[in-house]
């Protein structure tokens, strides 16, 4: 929450002091947002398949699920 924060003071900050137009701050705070959204979600998809490497197939299944079973 501090990172937030901290974002949010250095955006306010920029527009306060004329460096920045207020559509500039707010276009890369969503530009940023949107990345660290997919990066976020690239990572936990690398993670959680590094980790369910390490299982044999039994094991993946009961930790996932086995959905081809009928």
């Amino acid at each position: 929450m501090n990172c937030f924060a901290f974002a949010a003071y250095i955006s306010i900050t920029r527009v306060t002091d004329h460096r920045h137009h207020p559509t500039d701050v707010l276009s890369g705070a969503i530009l940023g947002s949107v990345i660290a959204i997919i990066a976020f979600r690239y990572m936990i998809k690398s993670f959680k398949q590094s980790i369910l490497s390490q299982f044999g197939d039994e094991q993946r299944n009961e930790a996932v699920g086995n959905d081809n079973m009928l």
